[in-house]
């Protein structure tokens, strides 16, 4: 790939010389780029020539010079696993499952790999569920840093609420609860999400509140 990166062009002949690979192990490599690491190179079969897109026009970012041992796969693989535990919708990272089906073919090649991966179980009893669409609301106006309109149940005085909120922080606690500022109460407040029965994004921006108030919360 560095050799396309700095060339930015080259034909096939021309990739073969510099190499001095057959044409046999150079559609190989082109394969185990394209398949495997998911590099975007790019055919063009006007100039019959190849070329490594640019990143700033796709939606690909490279991290050069970053080398994974045996075990640091199995520690993202496990890292991946704990995710998918406390976010089994996949509403906090939902494009990682490609990823993760990388790294699991660069592991394929070790025959002790995805067996000692399937030996670790993460499991959290008593977890109860949030509805998908409301966990994805709530995200999304946490990232957009946009006000909330939640529909909320107060079980101490068993009571549904309208309220509207700033999102500040998701905390994992054994469940998902939502730090933010309520504008009804005036105040920080800590919801738990399972208890939410609808959240709508508004297009208000959301209050921003100092990491000292919301380590108070």
């Amino acid at each position: 790939m560095g050799l396309l990166r700095k060339a930015k062009r080259l034909r096939f002949a021309e990739m073969r010389e510099r190499m001095n690979v057959s044409p046999a192990t150079l559609k190989r490599d082109l394969k185990y780029l394209r398949e495997t690491l998911g590099t975007p190179v790019h055919y063009d079969a006007f100039d019959h020539t190849y070329r490594v897109n640019d990143p700033g026009s796709t939606s690909h970012q490279e991290v050069p010079s970053v080398w994974f041992s045996e075990a640091d796969l199995h520690s993202l693989l496990l890292a991946q696993q704990l995710l998918q535990e406390i976010d089994p919708h996949e509403q906090l990272a939902p494009n990682l499952k490609p990823v993760v089906h990388r790294i699991e073919t660069l592991l394929a090649r070790s025959d002790r790999a995805n067996a000692w991966v399937n030996r670790v179980k993460f499991r959290l009893p008593g977890r109860r569920a949030v509805d998908a669409t409301g966990f994805s609301s709530v995200t999304t106006a946490l990232a957009r840093r946009q006000q909330l309109s939640i529909r909320y149940l107060t079980r101490s005085r068993r009571a549904l609420t309208s309220r509207v909120v700033s999102p500040q922080r998701l905390v994992f606690l054994g469940e998902w609860h939502l730090d933010a500022w309520c504008h009804q109460a005036q105040t920080m407040r800590r919801f738990t999400l399972h208890e939410m029965e609808s959240a709508v994004c508004l297009d208000e921006a959301a209050l921003e509140v100092s990491p000292k108030d919301l380590d108070d919360v």
